[in-house]
């Protein structure tokens, strides 16, 4: 079918999905047309708007339906974009990832086979509209689609699946067009369009018009409170919004405030005029100082762990704005506790509100900036009193309303995550702090005088964490041994000793006396549980103490407390403690709750045990790993230290030996703890790793695994129950555990783990695993690994993209090696060329690793590029290379095209920009270049040694002149290519620099120059002979042209020469030939002209531009349909100006009546006076239109429609339109049949007529017209009128009945389709007259769904019998469950008990279902579902926790419970219980997880750990279901995740 542009006109429909307040919109009860048609009326707005400078047109398209395309956008007729609707097949789906794949390439398919669908891809925009959402997978790649779409190994699949569903795309092979669709996927602009943007689009200023044309929307305010609304309006308008402090008062009282972090140390002790500059500081000032982007708010987020540098790098961005004299004010959250805004102002004696103070330095500065350093320490891990917290979440929400405002936030990621109440934050912008580059390290240690080279790599990777760098800076002599430092715990030992034990006799300090304090301290911190104390206890006993500690920054003290430089050195000084009293780690773990919190501490304690008394560690280890008294989480922590010891003690090695492989439980936790190479060793001699690469079937598997006949399905139950693994699954988590191991252990131990690889056994997948795993080999410097490579390269088909990648690694260190693989693999591709019109298969990857090679060396690269180009050339050209020829892959190849492209063309253009380079460096490579093929026959050759004489013409003089001999000896200039079109540039550039012998001959060769072509007969359309004399010269002419005139003028024949052909041809374009460009369709006169045109010109080019008007052959320019729409733009521009030119053109009746019609369209879209326009639009009414403009002219009556002003004359108009207009024509429907009687002459006009309902005096009138519509015999007419028909209940209800019942007696599906909007309304007082449409509006299978709401609803109003039918559809109809469960949890919060006990029967009816859609639904229920109403559905979810729906697709379940777990952890923890019997979550799917249960069991935790009275049955039940997790397979990672971000 062809493609059909469309601009129609959009109606509102009678059955339109109902809008609830403070809800988005139900975009999924939109059909599949009708989402498209909202898209196309937004994006009409939009062309207004922000795309006012984008597009111009936007079409509705029809007729192409397999195109990919529902909308396209246009510029000056060019096409540069489109809008593609996915509307969920199930109402509440997800797009997966590869739906949204296979979509975006349908539209790339149909743009290979027909180029004019895009004009440039790379200004293309292909905006994917959804209507429900996109799963994350399909997010991950529609985010960053140009890159993640070319690294999906599914590409082909999808593309032959596209291929194979498309008759119109069944003639194309993926291998001969995967290099063009991945250059168009490359080059594309990929843009989503989410609920969310469109929810925002709606309800912007000027689009709200659209929500009624769409969706019912009901509002019901009470008076009061508006009453009270309208007081507190009236009181805000009074309210000073700035303060009267003056500004400079202001900014000191700021920078008091301040002091906390201006005041902190941002130097590394020890070393003098060194500060580091931070990328991150530098990041945060552009992004303060730039615009934000549409929907950003102006709030950005610092992340990082504990003593990543956060505080001193928001030190340095206060500083900065000091120096550019930016207003900012920086608070230190983790000093300043306040339980208000008010408290807090007062702490920082502001003496007026924090808004009024900004807002008055916003009204003097471009940016005021509000730093808040540390919001995490009030976050629920840390603190009990969530006051502190909600009184900065309000802060920040007030000051991002004031405009011109920045604030900057830093905070722990592990708060981030896990803290519900900053989950606000977690959607803004971020940036994370890394760690610092070895650089930054150099730097300050050589301020120390130690060189880099002295420095072990264990070393140097500690010290990129800034604390750890300090504490170093702080203890370093010349008599550190820094191979004996390798972790926190040795940097901490060393300051101990350095700091503590020796004192210098300087100090009135006591050693032993330093030792109890902090000790003490530690102590009474660990007793109360908080990270700083009083220092009240202290004074006097231990002052001098105090003051020295306090003078090298061991302790830190403010507002009478006291705290350690670093809550790590807290953990240290508790443990060391421990360990010296001698007290035993094993009890101290029983005795203490076996939390998260513990684990800091705990560390430290193991840490100083194995050191000091070895015996005691290994006792330790034994007891609490092998007994049930301690907690998984802590045993995994155990091991985690364990595998992490890079010289493992024989006592340890014997441990695992006997105690931790043997033991179920613990073996797999070990082995994925295993980092060191010492380990790694003693697990290949102790035949672990050999084991992995077993696959046994145990007699549980084989006893499973039978076929058990009729009691299968009770086997699969006890499978179930027992968590049993099959082989497969078995052998899944072997591979995937050996993988771990080897992964972690390539940075260190690549020789090591190639040599396992080389010599271990066969097992399954062998080849596929070792060439995977090659790719993370990034160091290259291993003979065993290219042994490897080599023997399994037959493996590079199924893993394109590692081969590619592992090549461009090897590069570094072998590049022959690389080319020599890489050769045999390129010779292949072009073997594999079948005939001239094949084309060899190299691909985008093929393009990135040459391009690595010629990072790496470039004389290697050029002359293995030229290599394969003259291969491909050879193979694609004919047999006679004796003189000179082209070939099929390069004759047309366009430099400015082609550098958009990928493929073999991408690697002809890299080479041409590296033989440019090297031209324009005079490199010894191109001058043997030009030597070795200067006589060469190969176009594509020669053409390479122009493209790079042309870089630098000057040069090579002599060179150039010596080619151009050799051309035209060989007849070169005899053809017009696009060879000969480089020879006539770079004589035009080098002609002045040649000397006289030199332009003699070239004279003459210009001279010589005759074209056979131009000599030639041929043959017209009638088959006359004719000659092409006419021409004669003109080829002659084009090179006489490039020789600059100065210089031609000076040769006498040859001016003679060009003057006579000048007087033949007059000037001419010299152009590159064979250059593909796209044409497109504007109005056809200039766009400036419009605005400057009078009335009589206007009327003029009407005349002209008439329906005989036909434009030149492939011109640019349109004809009047393109100059109406012109018209009606300027008329919308300049309504008042253009009116009475309108009205006399009606009057006089002289022009073509599409002028006619677009004037009055524009009126109306300019919002004109709707009466004035009705009086011109009567006067037409004697005009004569044909079928299209008749259409177009009774849409215009809308106007007066929704003015409500619509006058009998028109009316009837309308009514004989729609009664006697012969369009349409039988009862054919060509598309949908509402859209077709949107668009033809009766059924527009039967539409209007139903919406005619705000004048009492058109009741006869209208239902007598309408009674006769009804019988109308095309249904697209009938169709028409029923979207809208309950309206007319305002005239008259009983009618509006009949005429109801009278349209669906015929039992016609499109009319039953769009009649649910009227009849939710008709029930009301007719549900008895309404059974049989009921009954039969059930046999019909499309509108299950909405009947099941419209029914639901009834019985929810308890109309009699509508339960029976309601249960009836329900028999038959999983959408109608679906959709009934929908409308259950969004009425649980109805104020009528009767109605939510229905609710709450019908959410628990269907919650066994193994139905996709009904799992679905319920699955997005919770997104309806507030916080606020936990309670009362709690009795629901405990239903709901352990059912199949649940277990199926949690997600949104997981994160409503996230929302609830800080006010309800108890019930939470309950609901929680069932998590390990939910499915893997699987990233395909929709319903895909991933750390969402995990997080909600630690806002649990948090929630129940900052309760005053703790209940310690409920924490260890939390915490024994953390450890069930990490036992379990699916969730270990995500929580390993969480335990590592506590750590931090």
């Amino acid at each position: 079918m062809p493609i059909v542009y469309t601009q129609p006109e959009i109606k509102e429909a009678a059955n339109k999905p109902l809008a609830l307040p403070n809800k988005g919109y139900p975009y999924s009860a939109l059909d599949d047309r009708r989402f498209e048609e909202l898209l196309y009326s937004i994006g009409k707005l939009r062309l207004e708007k922000d795309w006012k400078d984008k597009y111009d047109e936007i079409n509705l398209l029809e007729g192409v339906r397999e195109y990919g395309q529902d909308c396209s956008l246009h510029f000056e007729g060019k096409p540069l974009g489109l809008i593609q609707c996915k509307h969920s097949i199930h109402n509440t789906r997800r797009i997966s990832q590869p739906e949204c794949a296979k979509e975006i390439v349908k539209f790339v398919l149909h743009y290979l086979v027909d180029n004019t669908l895009i004009y440039d891809p790379k200004s293309f925009t292909y905006y994917f509209a959804v209507s429900f959402g996109f799963s994350k997978p399909a997010l991950k790649l529609i985010t960053d689609f140009n890159i993640e779409i070319l690294k999906r190994t599914e590409l082909k699949e999808w593309t032959e699946a596209v291929i194979n569903d498309n008759v119109e795309l069944k003639h194309l092979n993926y291998n001969n067009i995967e290099c063009d669709l991945k250059t168009v996927l490359a080059s594309i602009t990929v843009e989503k369009i989410t609920p969310q943007d469109l929810d925002t689009l709606l309800n912007t200023d000027g689009f709200q018009s659209i929500i009624k044309t769409f969706f019912e929307v009901r509002m019901v305010i009470e008076s009061e409170p508006v009453e009270k609304l309208r007081e507190d309006l009236k009181k805000q308008s009074e309210y000073q919004t700035t303060s009267n402090i003056p500004v400079d008062i202001i900014l000191q009282k700021f920078d008091h405030a301040s002091h906390c972090l201006t005041d902190y140390n941002s130097s590394f002790e020890g070393v003098d005029n060194l500060h580091i500059e931070r990328k991150e500081t530098i990041d945060l000032i552009q992004w303060i100082n730039s615009p934000l982007r549409k929907d950003e708010q102006p709030v950005v987020l610092l992340v990082g762990g504990a003593g990543s540098g956060k505080t001193v790098i928001l030190k340095d961005v206060f500083l900065n704005l000091k120096d550019i004299n930016v207003p900012a004010i920086a608070l230190k959250a983790d000093r300043l506790y306040a339980e208000s805004i008010t408290d807090l102002q007062n702490k920082i004696d502001l003496e007026d509100s924090f808004e009024k103070v900004v807002r008055t330095l916003s009204k003097v500065s471009e940016r005021v900036v509000v730093l808040i350093d540390q919001i995490d320490a009030l976050s629920q891990s840390l603190s009990t009193k969530r006051e502190y917290l909600d009184a900065y979440n309000l802060l920040v929400r007030k000051l991002i309303a004031i405009d011109r405002v920045r604030v900057v936030i830093s905070v722990r990621a592990y708060d981030l995550d896990y803290d519900n109440e900053l989950r606000f934050y977690k959607n803004q912008k971020s940036f994370r702090v890394g760690l610092l580059d070895v650089g930054q390290v150099t730097q300050v240690i050589t301020k120390l005088g130690i060189r880099e080279n002295e420095v072990p790599g264990q070393l140097l990777n500690l010290l990129q964490t800034p604390l750890h760098l300090n504490v170093f800076c702080k203890v370093y002599d010349t008599q550190t041994n820094l191979r004996s430092i390798t972790t926190l715990y040795d940097l901490y030992e060393s300051l101990w000793i350095q700091k503590i034990v020796k004192i210098p006799n300087t100090s009135s300090a006591n050693t032993n006396k330093c030792q109890k304090l902090v000790f003490a301290i530690a102590e009474q911190m660990h007793g109360e549980q908080r990270i700083s104390t009083s220092s009240q206890p202290f004074f006097g006993s231990f002052t001098d103490e105090i003051d020295y500690l306090k003078s090298c920054g061991i302790l830190i003290e403010a507002d009478k407390e006291v705290q350690f430089f670093h809550q790590t050195f807290f953990d240290f000084a508790f443990a060391k403690h421990f360990v010296q009293n001698g007290k035993i780690v094993t009890n101290y773990i029983l005795e203490n709750h076996q939390g998260l919190f513990i684990r800091s501490s705990l560390k430290m304690i193991i840490g100083f045990l194995r050191e000091q008394d070895n015996v005691a560690y290994i006792k330790a280890l034994e007891t609490i790993l092998l007994s049930s008294r301690y907690r998984f989480h802590i045993k995994l922590m155990l091991l985690n230290l364990l595998g992490f010891e890079e010289a493992p003690t024989a006592k340890e090695k014997q441990l695992v030996k006997s105690s931790i492989l043997p033991n179920k439980e613990l073996k797999i936790p070990f082995l994925e703890s295993v980092t060191s190479n010492s380990w790694f060793r003693f697990l290949i001699e102790e035949g672990e790793m050999n084991k992995l690469i077993t696959k046994k079937i145990v007699w549980r598997n084989k006893l499973a695994e039978r076929d058990w006949g009729k009691v299968n399905k009770v086997v699969d139950k006890i499978k179930t129950f027992l968590d049993y693994k099959s082989t497969s699954e078995r052998w899944d988590i072997q591979m995937n555990l050996l993988w771990q191991i080897l992964i972690k252990q390539l940075p260190k131990s690549r020789q090591a783990v190639c040599n396992f690889l080389l010599n271990c056994s066969e097992f399954q997948g062998k080849s596929k695993f070792i060439f995977r795993l090659l790719y993370h080999v990034k160091e290259w410097d291993i003979p065993v690994a290219f042994h490897l490579f080599e023997k399994y390269e037959p493996e590079a088909g199924a893993d394109r993209f590692g081969y590619y990648k592992t090549l461009e690694d090897v590069l570094k260190y072998n590049i022959d090696w690389a080319i020599q693989r890489y050769k045999t693999h390129c010779l292949n591709k072009i073997e594999a060329i079948k005939g001239f019109n094949d084309k060899p298969n190299f691909e985008y990857q093929d393009e990135e690793l040459f391009k690595k090679m010629f990072e790496v060396d470039t004389v290697k690269a050029s002359d293995f590029t030229l290599d394969i180009i003259k291969r491909i050339s050879a193979k694609m050209s004919g047999v006679d290379k004796s003189k000179l020829y082209i070939d099929l892959g390069f004759w047309l190849f366009d430099y400015e095209r082609h550098g958009r492209s990928q493929g073999y063309e991408a690697i002809y253009h890299l080479l041409i920009d590296k033989v440019q380079e090297q031209a324009v460096q005079t490199t010894l490579w191109f001058k043997q270049f030009f030597a070795d093929h200067q006589n060469s026959n190969s176009i594509t050759i020669l053409r390479l040694l122009f493209f790079g004489f042309l870089a630098k013409p000057p040069q090579y003089v002599n060179e150039i002149f010596q080619l151009m001999k050799l051309f035209h000896q060989k007849d070169g200039l005899e053809g017009d290519d696009k060879i000969q079109y480089q020879f006539r540039q770079l004589l035009h550039e080098v002609y002045s620099h040649f000397d006289n012998s030199q332009k003699d001959q070239i004279d003459k060769i210009l001279l010589a120059i005759k074209s056979k072509y131009e000599l030639g007969i041929y043959k017209d359309g009638n088959g006359k002979k004719n000659h092409r004399l006419k021409w004669y010269g003109h080829k002659k002419y084009l090179y006489l042209c490039a020789v600059p005139k100065t210089e031609l003028y000076k040769r006498p024949l040859l001016k003679k020469v060009f003057l006579e052909l000048e007087r033949k041809f007059n000037k001419v374009t010299d152009s590159e030939p064979n250059k593909i460009r796209t044409s497109w369709v504007g109005p056809p006169m200039d766009s400036s002209s419009y605005n400057k045109m009078t009335f009589d010109q206007w009327e003029k080019t009407f005349k002209k531009y008439n329906a005989e008007y036909k434009p030149d052959f492939a011109s640019s320019r349109g004809s009047i349909l393109e100059h109406s729409r012109a018209f009606q733009s300027e008329v919308k521009n300049r309504a008042s100006h253009f009116f009475p030119f309108i009205e006399n053109l009606i009057d006089k009746n002289k022009v073509p009546c599409q002028y006619i019609v677009a004037g009055l369209a524009g009126l109306k879209e300019a919002k004109y006076d709707p009466s004035e326009v009705q009086r011109i639009y009567k006067k037409a009414f004697s005009i004569t239109f044909d079928r299209e403009y008749t259409l177009y002219f009774v849409w215009v009556s809308s106007y007066f429609i929704e003015a409500e002003i619509l006058d009998q004359d028109v009316l009837e108009y309308l009514i004989d339109n729609a009664k006697h207009h012969p369009d349409p024509e039988g009862n054919t429907i060509h598309n949908d049949a509402l859209n077709d009687g949107s668009n033809n002459v009766r059924g527009s006009a039967a539409g209007r007529i139903s919406e005619a309902y705000f004048n009492p005096a058109f009741e006869n009138l209208v239902f007598e017209a309408l009674n006769q519509i009804a019988e109308d015999p095309n249904l697209s007419v009938r169709v028409a009128i029923m979207p809208r028909l309950a309206m007319l209940m305002h005239l008259n209800e009983q009618k509006t009945l009949e005429v109801f019942l009278k349209l669906v007696s015929t039992n016609e599906p499109e009319i039953l389709k769009h009649s649910i909007w009227s009849v939710q309304y008709l029930l009301n007082n007719n549900f008895d007259k309404l059974t049989d449409y009921f009954r039969q509006a059930i046999k019909m299978e499309s509108i299950h769904d909405t009947i099941a709401v419209v029914l639901g609803g009834a019985w929810l109003k308890e109309k009699a019998g509508s339960y029976q039918l309601l249960n009836s559809l329900l028999k038959v109809s999983n959408e109608a469950k679906a959709k009934l469960v929908d409308m259950a949890v969004k009425n649980l919060g109805n104020k009528k008990e009767s109605v939510r006990a229905k609710c709450r029967q019908i959410f628990l009816r269907f919650l066994h279902s193994t139905d996709e859609k009904v799992i679905q639904e319920y699955s997005s229920a919770f997104i309806d579902l507030t916080p606020e109403m936990f309670l009362e559905v709690y009795p629901l979810l405990k239903k709901y926790a352990p059912s199949n729906v649940a277990r199926k697709e949690p997600h949104y379940y997981f994160e409503y419970l996230l929302k609830c777990a800080k006010k309800h952890p108890v019930e939470c923890l309950e609901l929680l219980q069932q998590v390990n019997t939910y499915d893997k979550p699987d990233i395909s799917q929709a319903g895909y997880y991933d750390d969402e249960p995990v997080k909600v069991l630690i806002g649990i935790y948090n929630s129940l750990s900052s309760l005053e009275t703790k209940n310690s049955e409920h924490l260890n039940k939390t915490m024994a279901l953390f450890d069930k997790m990490l036992k379990t397979q699916k969730f270990r990672g995500a929580t390993n995740k969480v335990i590592d971000q506590v750590e931090m």
